[in-house]
Protein backbone atom coordinates (compact mmCIF):
# COMPACT_ATOMS: atom_id res chain seq x y z
CA UNK A 1 0.00 0.00 0.00
CA UNK A 2 1.28 3.64 -0.86
CA UNK A 3 2.08 5.90 1.61
CA UNK A 4 -1.19 8.85 -0.02
CA UNK A 5 -3.55 5.85 0.09
CA UNK A 6 -3.16 5.87 3.89
CA UNK A 7 -6.44 7.51 5.42
CA UNK A 8 -4.25 8.36 9.02
CA UNK A 9 -1.67 10.00 6.46
CA UNK A 10 -4.08 11.85 4.41
CA UNK A 11 -5.71 13.20 7.49
CA UNK A 12 -2.70 14.01 9.04
CA UNK A 13 -1.50 15.99 5.75
CA UNK A 14 -4.66 17.80 5.95
CA UNK A 15 -4.65 18.41 9.64
CA UNK A 16 -1.13 20.01 8.99
CA UNK A 17 -2.74 22.72 6.07
CA UNK A 18 -5.39 23.87 8.21
CA UNK A 19 -3.22 24.36 11.60
CA UNK A 20 -0.71 26.73 9.55
CA UNK A 21 -3.84 28.22 8.43
CA UNK A 22 -5.27 29.15 11.97
CA UNK A 23 -2.08 29.93 13.23
CA UNK A 24 -1.47 32.25 10.60
CA UNK A 25 -4.48 34.10 12.19
CA UNK A 26 -2.80 34.59 15.60
CA UNK A 27 -1.47 37.62 17.01
CA UNK A 28 2.98 37.40 17.22
CA UNK A 29 2.93 36.73 21.09
CA UNK A 30 0.98 33.74 20.77
CA UNK A 31 2.31 32.46 16.97
CA UNK A 32 5.44 32.52 18.23
CA UNK A 33 5.25 30.44 21.81
CA UNK A 34 2.28 28.31 21.57
CA UNK A 35 2.00 28.40 17.06
CA UNK A 36 5.31 27.34 16.41
CA UNK A 37 5.08 24.45 18.93
CA UNK A 38 1.52 23.32 17.35
CA UNK A 39 2.63 23.40 13.84
CA UNK A 40 5.85 21.58 14.65
CA UNK A 41 4.39 18.99 15.70
CA UNK A 42 1.35 18.37 13.32
CA UNK A 43 4.03 18.58 10.86
CA UNK A 44 5.50 15.63 12.42
CA UNK A 45 2.90 13.29 12.32
CA UNK A 46 2.94 13.12 9.01
CA UNK A 47 6.50 13.04 8.48
CA UNK A 48 6.77 10.34 11.20
CA UNK A 49 4.32 8.22 9.16
CA UNK A 50 6.02 8.54 6.12
CA UNK A 51 10.11 7.62 7.62
CA UNK A 52 7.98 4.59 9.38
CA UNK A 53 6.42 3.60 5.76
CA UNK A 54 9.63 3.93 3.68
CA UNK A 55 11.84 2.47 6.35
CA UNK A 56 13.47 -0.84 5.55
CA UNK A 57 11.47 -4.21 6.44
CA UNK A 58 14.24 -5.21 9.50
CA UNK A 59 13.70 -1.57 11.10
CA UNK A 60 10.10 -1.09 10.28
CA UNK A 61 8.12 0.16 13.89
CA UNK A 62 4.39 -1.38 14.11
CA UNK A 63 2.02 1.24 14.54
CA UNK A 64 -1.05 0.88 16.46
CA UNK A 65 -3.51 1.01 14.17
CA UNK A 66 -5.37 4.42 14.97
CA UNK A 67 -9.22 5.59 13.07
CA UNK A 68 -10.06 8.30 11.29
CA UNK A 69 -12.47 8.98 14.22
CA UNK A 70 -9.59 9.50 16.85
CA UNK A 71 -7.74 11.84 14.74
CA UNK A 72 -11.50 13.67 13.94
CA UNK A 73 -12.07 13.77 17.51
CA UNK A 74 -9.64 16.59 18.42
CA UNK A 75 -9.53 17.90 15.01
CA UNK A 76 -10.62 20.77 13.95
CA UNK A 77 -13.48 21.76 16.09
CA UNK A 78 -10.90 22.35 19.30
CA UNK A 79 -8.44 23.89 17.76
CA UNK A 80 -10.35 26.38 15.74
CA UNK A 81 -11.68 27.31 19.57
CA UNK A 82 -8.08 28.27 20.74
CA UNK A 83 -8.27 31.06 17.59
CA UNK A 84 -11.13 32.75 19.16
Amino acid sequence: MKLEELQVYSLSMEMGEEIWVIVKEWDYFVRDTVGKQLVRAVDSIAANLSEANYAPNEMRCKLQPITAKQITSVYPQDIISWSN
